[in-house]
């Protein structure tokens, strides 16, 4: 597009500019964002200089995750006094960002470089509390993902306690996870995992007991058990119980157990009384 204006002594002056229509949905016209530390100070590892490492990121509302480039990159020999490192990133439309920060390079004599240096710790990132089932009598064998991060060093790795696949008993564990940067910063985050009895105990009862007796019946006795993968033995109930006087005909006897987590389990048999 083209505008002019004129002023009252018939001064003219024109000037130019462009417009770009693209259509709906078409069109990327945002830029990445860049995430750079804050401004780093250290000493000086040798005479006029130190080693600096630092971690950047980019990101873009379609790209996703981008590659930035810095100049100096990360790891490279930053002379005594600041220097600043300007960092950019272009996603696929060609829409660009630049971020700039300070690394300031102290004689290693100076006095401790506190402010612009790294006291920042990781971020640790664990998953919310876990509840599982116990998968035998010795508990549950629980995986789980734990994260880091670092504003100047970026990924970590972190340590657990218990680690990611050991075997949790039942009840409630408490899982303490920590990751420390290279400046020495460290962090710590804990979760739970809770593995709950939810099997119930297995019954065993007699096959069909069949017996002649007199008309007005008889005593019959008999062996019922229970076991349960927590619990260990347990001592069921059955109605009616052994040592009853059992009438003739058949009569179904009603086993029950049920174990410290709640759980309960039922079997029943036959006893079978002929009148001779």
């Amino acid at each position: 597009m083209i505008c002019s204006a004129q002023d009252s002594a018939g001064n003219k002056a024109t000037k130019s500019f462009t417009v770009a229509v693209v259509r709906a949905g078409d069109g990327d016209l945002t830029p990445p964002v860049i995430t750079v530390p804050d401004p780093i100070k250290t000493r000086a590892t040798s005479a006029n200089s130190a080693t600096v490492t630092y971690h950047v990121s980019a990101t873009d509302n379609r790209d996703g995750n981008l590659k930035p480039t810095c100049d100096p990159r990360s790891g490279s020999v930053f002379a005594i006094g600041r220097t600043t490192v300007i960092c950019s990133a272009q996603d696929a439309a060609g829409n660009e960002d630049t971020k700039s920060f300070t690394v300031t390079v102290t004689r290693a004599d100076s006095p401790s470089p506190n402010h612009g240096s790294d006291d920042t710790p990781p971020v640790i990132t664990v998953p919310d509390p876990i509840r599982t089932r116990a998968t035998s009598a010795n508990g549950a064998t629980v995986t789980y993902d734990v994260s880091a991060t670092d504003n100047r060093d970026g990924a970590l790795k972190p340590s657990c306690d218990p680690s990611s696949g050991s075997v949790f008993d039942f009840g409630t564990t408490t899982v303490s996870c920590s990751a420390q940067d290279s400046a020495g910063n460290k962090a710590t985050k804990t979760f739970t995992i809770t593995v709950i009895d939810g099997t119930p105990p297995v019954i065993t009862v007699p096959d069909t007991i069949e017996q002649y007796a007199p008309a007005d019946g008889t005593t019959v006795t008999y062996q019922a058990s229970a076991i349960d993968d927590h619990d260990g033995a347990l001592e069921p109930r059955c109605d009616p119980p052994s040592g009853s006087v059992f009438p003739p005909g058949p009569t179904t006897v009603n086993c029950s157990a049920q174990d410290s987590a709640g759980n309960k389990a039922t079997k029943s048999f036959m006893v079978i009384i002929v009148a001779s």
